[in-house]
């Protein structure tokens, strides 16, 4: 599968995959940043953004399409980051693939299965009625209803597309539906560890990496070092962005003290 994505900047190669809902362009503001010392590439994952819409979600078929990608493009030396599903996808193309890629960055997620929390999301997106998506008003006002949280339905709505006049979604939510059982979850690791340098940074509010989940980390990613981003949850980048970035910068050079 041929992923679309971006390129700005100069210097030794980034690559940044994106979380579940989302696409590259959600990682724009961080590229701008980075781009000013590095060569960074933003990437749309398979079913979202704008790459190609496919019928299978597994770790397994996404971090193929993120190898073949780096592969194509011959970029060597890669940091490669990914957040939320974009690190399960990253970590599963590191281990199937560690010569591709120099340096692991991890942001907010372990190699473990976690609940679906996304099903409500999905239904929602999926019975919208046609003439809901006249508007985005009228879709607002008919997810508002079950999707409570504004912050997570602005996010959501950022997927809504205007095509010939038409709104329609960029996500493939049947696949997504689908799937969910294997986004949610983790497949089991290909024999043999990842061996060169690996980071995980967390939000400080966020459980998704917890005492437990360390060892499963440290046991696939020997040595990696955990970092610890004050004041987020779940989406540091978005929510602590100086701090995220002070400590992103500071690992891709080198420089950063274990916390």
């Amino acid at each position: 599968m041929n992923l679309y994505y971006e390129c700005s900047g100069k210097g030794e190669p980034i690559m940044i995959l994106h979380g579940l809902f989302g696409s590259g362009r959600n990682w724009s503001a961080i590229a701008k940043i980075l781009s000013q010392e590095f060569e960074v590439f933003v990437v749309d994952l398979r079913n979202h953004g704008k790459s190609p819409h496919a019928p299978t979600m597994s770790y397994s078929d996404m971090a193929n399409d993120v190898n073949s990608l780096i592969t194509k493009l011959s970029i060597a030396g890669l940091t490669l980051i990914g957040h939320s599903m974009g690190g399960k996808v990253a970590m599963k193309a590191a281990l199937s693939k560690p010569d591709l890629i120099d340096e692991l960055i991890i942001v907010d997620i372990a190699p473990v299965a976690y609940p679906d929390c996304y099903r409500d999301i999905l239904n929602a997106i999926n019975n919208m009625p046609e003439e809901k998506l006249c508007s985005r008003s009228s879709a607002d006002s008919y997810l508002a209803t079950r999707i409570t949280d504004k912050a997570t339905r602005q996010f959501i709505l950022q997927n809504l597309i205007l095509v010939e006049g038409k709104l329609q979604w960029r996500l493939n939510v049947v696949a997504l539906i689908n799937e969910m059982k294997k986004i949610v979850g983790w497949e089991p690791a290909p024999a043999g560890n990842f061996l060169k340098p690996s980071s995980f940074v967390s939000g400080e509010h966020s459980s998704r990496v917890t005492d437990t989940n360390k060892a499963i980390i440290a046991a696939h990613f020997p040595g990696y070092n955990h970092y610890l981003v004050t004041g987020a949850g779940h989406w540091p980048h978005t929510e602590a962005p100086k701090e995220f970035v002070r400590i992103l910068t500071n690992i891709v050079r080198g420089k950063n003290k274990k916390c």
